[in-house]
């Protein structure tokens, strides 16, 4: 476990793809209690935990990157051609809709559906990136949030239209379901084909057949698949003055032992969670689900998700989709446990913290544990540096009263808040600041990477004197619990502030 150091005290929507409230999107991930000072049991514990299995693992193979290419920075390879009329028919999803409803359900509240210039937290950054960086250099982005941008060569101009139907589209079945092979060197380094789609006659098998050898290539049920796109790294022709990391959710999968790596831990998942081992990417982000609409992919009645639900809470609360919101909190309860292990009185331990004497006027600390149980990656995981988790602690004495808080003004402010402590990643930029809009041109050095690998944990020490009133005699409940939402106050307010320029509000009218 690693120290993470000790906390002191604290006492005492907009149009279209309409922004929320700040607080909108919370989501508790894991929540603890324990009673110090009073006999009793255990507090409850975490959420519980589990995944299903996967069918396979593809296994590791070591490769040189590749030079860059035809659309570098992105490292995307195309076959076939890329006039408009064979990128508007694949970007096209309501053929595919009419045969795989429930498929297209999923996908239009996904992240996957939003990822472009219609999701107004990454289009101010990517705005902001073309106009430091110039539009050939967004190229880099574009591999992986808008890739029929990129091929069509719209990514090189100077403006992308707020009523161009490309710059809504994201990542449409045309994408993950055309791509041929995948290097695993990040930014995009999939080879997509261009090929035409044939559609399938539900009487003719053979139709049938070469439609699936079309659209399911060996590599689209793989991690790598994803990878190409949740690896990336910044460089010179970003704008960046050396190699920067970004994501990299594919490593430290690999490095995990859901994929079968157990050099970096010292545990394994053991035989009670053994059903959270040997996991993909889809094992966890695509579990099946019933297809009530007559999806002709479905078996006995599921398929796969195609929500790809991981931590996009702002999304699902800015789209008001309940069903995608139910999603994305399923993905992140017990993804992670929070637990009260220990506590030091007046320099005395107990372990665990159940039960600890107290007295008024006592110097308490209370050892907070979280540990990154279900997430087969890094937790927080994704583009860490936006995302925003952080430890509310909350002590009350026996009546209820509050004695002391940590962590809770940043929830109601959305302020910064000394008491919180935040799992993120945080870069720098060349003058030392903090970067937390996710302003990637700006980025020059890694400060610290406070999330979790894999089965691993931290500890939080919070210290207290107590007050010298008569009822913290007779006990104390203390409360920690482990929130998220999914973007930084920061990225939040600026992309509010975007969304309401004239640019913002063309796009939003075109999205509705």
């Amino acid at each position: 476990m690693v120290g993470g150091g000790k906390r002191r005290w604290t006492w005492g929507g907009i149009s279209a793809i309409a922004l929320a409230a700040i607080a909108a999107g919370v989501v508790v991930v894991a929540l603890r209690e324990a009673r110090v000072g009073a006999s009793g049991g255990r507090g409850a514990s975490g959420a519980p935990v589990g995944s299903a299995a996967a069918p396979h693992v593809t296994p590791l193979v070591a490769s040189l990157p590749t030079g860059p290419g035809p659309f570098a920075p992105s490292e995307v390879r195309v076959e076939g051609p890329t006039d408009p009329a064979t990128i508007a028919d694949l970007a096209d999803t309501a053929r595919c809709i009419q045969c795989h409803a429930d498929a297209g359900h999923q996908w239009s509240a996904s992240a996957h559906a939003h990822a472009s210039f219609n999701n107004p937290w990454y289009r101010v950054a990517v705005d902001r990136f073309r106009a430091e960086q110039g539009p050939r250099a967004s190229r880099f982005c574009a591999g992986c949030h808008e890739p029929w941008l990129l091929l069509t060569g719209k990514m090189d101009h100077e403006v992308v239209a707020p009523d161009d139907p490309l710059s809504h589209a994201g990542i449409t079945c045309g994408v993950c379901h055309s791509i041929r092979s995948v290097r695993p060197d990040g930014n995009g380094s999939y080879t997509l084909s261009t090929a035409p789609i044939p559609l399938p006659d539900p009487a003719d098998p053979d139709s049938i057949a070469a439609h699936r050898a079309r659209v399911a290539s060996d590599a689209l049920r793989t991690g790598a698949l994803c990878g190409s796109c949740h690896r990336s790294f910044l460089g010179p022709d970003t704008g960046n003055p050396h190699r920067i990391v970004g994501i990299d959710d594919l490593g430290a999968w690999r490095a995990s032992p859901h994929a079968g790596s157990d050099a970096a831990r010292l545990d394994t998942v053991g035989d009670a969670a053994a059903s959270a081992g040997r996991a993909t990417c889809q094992t966890c982000h695509m579990p099946p689900r019933p297809a009530p609409r007559g999806d002709m992919a479905a078996s006995d009645g599921d398929l796969a998700s195609h929500r790809w639900a991981g931590s996009h809470t702002s999304l699902a609360a800015a789209l008001d989709d309940p069903e995608q919101m139910a999603a994305e909190r399923a993905s992140l309860v017990g993804a992670a446990r929070v637990d009260i292990a220990a506590a030091r009185v007046d320099g005395d331990l107990f372990l665990p913290a159940d039960g600890a004497p107290i007295a008024p006027g006592a110097s308490v600390e209370l050892d907070v544990v979280v540990r990154n149980e279900r997430t087969g990656h890094r937790f927080p995981g994704g583009t860490r540096d936006l995302g925003d988790t952080w430890i509310e602690v909350r002590v009350r004495d026996i009546a209820g009263r509050p004695v002391a808080q940590s962590g809770v003004a940043y929830r109601r402010a959305a302020t910064f808040d000394p008491s919180a402590f935040r799992f993120r990643s945080v870069l720098a930029d060349a003058a030392g600041v903090p970067e937390e809009r996710h302003f990637v041109e700006r980025f020059n050095a890694p400060l610290y990477d406070r999330t979790l690998a894999a089965r691993d944990a931290i500890v939080v020490r919070y210290a207290l004197d107590l007050p010298r009133r008569r009822a913290v005699r007779r006990g104390l409940r203390v409360e920690a619990r482990l929130l998220h939402r999914r973007h930084t106050p920061a990225l939040h307010r600026a992309a509010c502030a975007a969304t309401r320029t004239a640019r913002g509000a063309a796009f939003a009218r075109a999205e509705r």
